[in-house]
């Protein structure tokens, strides 16, 4: 049985999911415009608007009529609603999901599954396949941000050499997120498997991790709509 305080090693995400439908058609830009306006009172948002910096939110289950609004940092509902009213959008439900982490001793395996397109970015060029260190550097960044938690990054380099793919399902398409944004990505599903002597701890992270990124989303344009990605395990 798995010891408690294994558990509770590293501190878990507490987002805020904001459910939006729209009567008008909903694209990529619009709906990052939609994610903008609805948290531009928080000074944060403003700022990482004006230095193109990592916004704290991200978009899901994008459709014609209807996304998610995943917020990673403190949020008034109230002003939410207002802004939804403003902006003739309809907020049908605000959630705040609480991540839980399950006994790690017997899982084996997991499986990755990116629901939206995903591309990763090295230097100046997009990587349209799942690349583990680009995936995992990801996943621990945007987790250290947001939870405010500071870890060595070389820990990324040991995941990479504990928990691997065995086998990977994609299929990759142009997709045109604007008149002027048009990026190679991917789709699909990743099995990835432990090795029989890896720690409790290193289990414990790795899920910590994933399950921030359900939230946050991985790789590039998460705010737009890319990135989703969903995980269960054996």
């Amino acid at each position: 049985m798995i010891d408690l305080k294994i558990k509770e090693l590293y501190p878990l995400l507490k987002p805020v999911v904001v459910k939006i439908s729209s009567l008008n058609t909903l694209t990529p830009e619009l709906s990052n415009k939609i994610a903008y306006e609805l948290t531009r009172d928080i000074k944060l948002v403003r700022d990482v608007h004006e230095n193109n910096d990592i916004p704290p939110f991200s978009i899901k289950n994008l459709s014609s009529n209807s996304f998610e609004l995943h917020i990673m940092i403190p949020v008034s509902e109230t002003a939410l609603y207002t802004h939804a009213e403003r902006l003739n959008i309809s907020i049908d439900r605000i959630e705040y999901p609480i991540p839980k982490i399950p006994n790690v001793s017997n899982i084996k395996k997991i499986n990755l599954n990116f629901t939206s397109y995903t591309a990763f970015r090295w230097e100046n060029n997009y990587v349209p396949y799942f690349e583990p260190f680009l995936f995992w550097k990801g996943c621990l960044n945007l987790w250290s941000r947001f939870v405010n938690y500071n870890i060595d990054k070389e820990i990324v380099n040991g995941i990479i050499i504990e928990i691997y793919p065995v086998r990977t399902e994609f299929q990759i398409e142009k997709v045109t997120l604007s008149d002027k944004i048009i990026i190679t990505a991917f789709k699909g599903n990743v099995e990835l498997e432990f090795p029989k002597d890896i720690s409790n701890d290193s289990k414990v992270l790795v899920l910590t991790l994933l399950e921030a990124a359900k939230h946050t989303g991985v790789g590039v344009k998460r705010a737009w709509g890319m990135g989703n990605i969903e995980y269960s395990i054996q």
